[in-house]
C-alpha cells in the first residue's frame, strides 16, 4: 500500500506522511526497515512543524525502533539527530521522559566529537526562554551547556550565540554576575554581527533574565521593543510569545498596566496555539500577581494551583519555589500567613539561594502574626549578611528589599531604616514586582521607612505618590494598604487636620479591604478607627 501511495502522488507524498508513514513501519516486518524510519521521521518532522509534539514523539519512536533493527552502527549520525527530535517533541509535549532522551544525545554526540549535535541537545534541554530551576542551579543543563560551548567551533553562528546566552540565563542564580554579563555580551555581540533575526530575538528574550535588575529597567524595555520586532522579522511565533511576556513583566515594572496587559493578552492567545508547557505554566503564574493587583484573592489562589499542578505534571525542579512565592501574597491578602509559616521555614533551609529571599518574607510574616519578638530574631539574620540583599536576577533582591522595609517599619528600626531606604529611593517610580509576586509601588516602602525616621512630609509625598499609582493601576488592594500606612504617618506626626484626615483614609482604607477580603487590613483599619 505505501508503494501505491508513492507511485500515485509522486512529487507530492509530503501531503500524504502518516498514511506512507503507517504503512511502510508495518512493512518493516517484511523487510524495508529503511524506508519505514524515512517516512517515520518524516511524518514526525511535519508535526512538529505543525506543533503536534505528542504525534511527533511517536512517529520519532518509531523510528528509533525500526533503526534499532539495522545494522547501522548505533552511533551513527542519523539516530543521533533522531534523539534529538525525539527529546525535543518529548519536551514540547509535557513529556519528562524528554531529559532522559536528550541526555543519551548529548552523551552520544559527545563521544562522537559532534559540537553541532551536542548543541542543539544541550539547547533542547533548557526551557528556552527562562532558567530550567529558578533559585537553583539545574548542575546536568549547565554540565551539557558548558561542553557543548567547549567542543563547538568558535566561529559566529546562530548555535553558539544561542548557547552562551542560555548558559548565562542557567547561572544566573550562581552568584557570577560578571561571568554570566560576559556570557550575554557575548551572544548579542555575536547575534549581531549575524544579522539573523531569529537568533538576536533568542538571545535578547535570555537578555532580559541575565540582567533582571531594577537599575536596568530602561534597557529592558528598550531591548523588549528589539526582540518583539525581530522574532515578527524571523515569523517565528514562539519567539514573539517570549517577547511579549518580558515587554509585559518590564511595563508593568515602570508601573503602565495598559501597556502590560495588552502585552499579555495578546501572550495568552499566541501560546494558545503554540501548546508548549512552559507557556501554559507561565499563563497561569502570571495570573497570580495580577489577580491580587486587582483585588481578586480568590481568582488569583485558583491560579495558584493550576500553576503548582502544571509544574508537578511537566515534573519542574523549581515547582516548590514557585508556589511558595505564589501563595505568600495571596495568604497576605487573606490574613492567613499563618498557614504557611511551616513552608517557608523549609524554604530558607532548602534553598540557599534565595535565602534572602525568604528569609525577609519569613520576618515579614511575623510582623503580620504580631509575632515580634521572632521578626526581630529573623530580621537580626538578615543584617548580619547585610540587610540590603546584593542584586539579584528577576528582581529577587528588590523584592527581598521591600519585605525588609516593611519589617524594619513594623519594629521601628531606625537604625537600618536608613540603608533601606538610600537602597530603595532610586526605584522609586518603579513597581515592586516579578511574574510570581506583585507588591505595589516602591514608593509605599518608602512611606513605611521615612515614617520610621520621623521624616513626615517626605512620607506624605510618598504615600501621595504610591496611592496615585494604585489608583492609576487599577490596584484596588494597595490603595488600601497604603491609605492605611499614611492614616498612621498622620497620627505619628499629629498635625493640625492630621487626626481628621487620618480617620478618614482609614475609613476608605476599611471600606475597601472589607469588599475585597483582605481581612488582616480590614482588622487593623477597625483598630486604628477604634483609636
Amino acid at each position: 500500500m505505501g508503494k501505491a501511495i508513492e507511485a500515485v502522488h509522486g512529487a507530492r507524498v509530503g501531503d500524504h506522511l502518516p498514511a506512507l508513514a503507517r504503512h511502510f513501519v508495518r512493512a518493516a516486518a517484511d523487510g524495508d526497515v529503511e524506508a519505514g524510519v524515512r517516512y517515520a521521521t518524516r511524518a514526525g518532522d511535519r508535526a512538529m512543524a505543525q506543533l503536534a509534539h505528542g504525534e511527533a514523539a511517536l512517529y520519532y519512536q518509531q523510528a528509533l525502533a525500526l533503526w534499532e533493527r539495522t545494522d547501522a552502527p548505533p552511533d551513527q549520525p542519523r539516530r543521533l539527530d533522531l534523539l534529538i527530535s525525539l527529546g525535543e517533541a518529548q519536551r514540547g509535549a509535557g513529556d519528562v521522559a524528554y531529559r532522559h532522551t536528550l541526555f543519551d544525545a548529548a552523551r552520544l554526540a559527545q563521544d562522537r566529537g559532534d559540537g553541532p549535535a551536542l548543541a542543539r541537545a544541550a539547547l533542547a534541554t533548557s526551557r528556552g526562554g527562562t532558567a530550567s530551576s529558578l533559585g537553583s542551579i539545574d548542575a546536568e543543563v549547565v554540565a551539557v551547556l558548558e561542553s557543548a560551548v567547549a567542543l563547538l567551533d568558535t566561529a559566529d553562528s546562530p548555535l553558539r550565540a544561542r548557547l552562551l546566552a542560555n548558559l548565562a540565563v542557567e547561572l544566573a542564580f550562581a552568584g557570577d554576575r560578571d561571568r554570566c554579563a560576559r556570557l550575554s555580551d557575548d551572544a548579542v555581540a555575536v547575534a549581531r554581527r549575524l544579522d539573523d533575526p531569529a537568533t538576536l530575538a533568542a538571545v535578547l528574550v535570555a537578555r532580559f533574565v541575565t540582567i533582571w535588575e531594577p537599575g536596568t529597567l530602561a534597557e529592558r524595555l528598550a531591548a523588549t521593543v528589539e526582540c518583539l520586532a525581530a522574532a515578527r522579522r524571523a515569523a517565528d511565533p514562539n519567539l514573539e510569545a517570549w517577547g511579549l511576556f518580558r515587554r509585559g513583566l518590564a511595563s508593568l515594572e515602570a508601573g503602565e498596566m495598559a501597556e502590560a496587559d495588552a502585552c499579555w493578552d495578546a501572550y495568552r492567545l499566541l501560546t494558545a496555539d503554540l501548546g508548549l508547557p512552559v507557556h501554559r505554566w507561565l499563563v497561569a503564574m502570571h495570573g497570580v500577581p495580577r489577580s491580587l493587583a486587582a483585588g481578586r484573592i480568590e481568582e488569583a489562589e485558583r491560579s495558584a494551583s493550576a500553576c503548582h499542578e502544571l509544574a508537578l505534571a511537566f515534573d519542574y525542579p523549581d515547582a516548590a519555589v514557585v508556589f511558595a512565592a505564589l501563595i505568600f501574597p495571596v495568604r497576605f491578602e487573606q490574613g492567613r500567613l499563618h498557614e504557611v509559616e511551616a513552608l517557608f521555614i523549609d524554604m530558607v533551609s532548602r534553598f540557599p539561594n534565595l535565602v534572602v529571599l525568604f528569609q525577609a518574607m519569613l520576618a515579614f510574616l511575623y510582623c503580620e502574626l504580631d509575632r515580634d519578638g521572632d521578626a526581630s530574631e529573623v530580621f537580626e539574620r538578615l543584617a548580619g549578611a547585610g540587610i540590603v540583599p546584593p542584586p539579584l536576577t528577576m528582581n529577587v533582591g528588590l523584592v527581598a528589599t521591600a519585605f525588609n522595609a516593611a519589617t524594619c517599619a513594623h519594629l521601628a528600626d531606625r537604625v537600618r531604616a536608613p540603608e533601606l531606604h538610600d537602597a530603595l529611593a532610586p526605584f522609586a517610580d518603579q513597581l515592586v514586582a516579578q511574574p510570581a509576586v506583585f507588591l505595589g509601588s516602591a514608593a509605599h516602602y518608602l512611606g513605611l521607612l521615612a515614617t520610621t525616621l520621623e521624616h513626615f512630609d517626605e512620607a506624605e509625598s510618598r504615600f501621595t505618590a504610591a496611592e496615585a499609582t494604585h489608583a492609576r493601576l487599577g490596584a484596588p488592594g494597595w490603595a488600601a494598604r497604603t491609605r492605611l500606612e499614611w492614616a498612621r504617618m498622620l497620627l505619628a506626626r499629629g498635625a493640625p487636620g492630621d487626626p481628621e484626615r487620618a480617620r478618614e483614609l482609614a475609613g476608605q482604607a476599611l471600606a475597601s479591604a472589607s469588599e475585597l477580603g483582605m481581612a488582616r487590613v480590614a482588622e487593623q483599619a477597625r483598630v486604628l478607627l477604634a483609636g
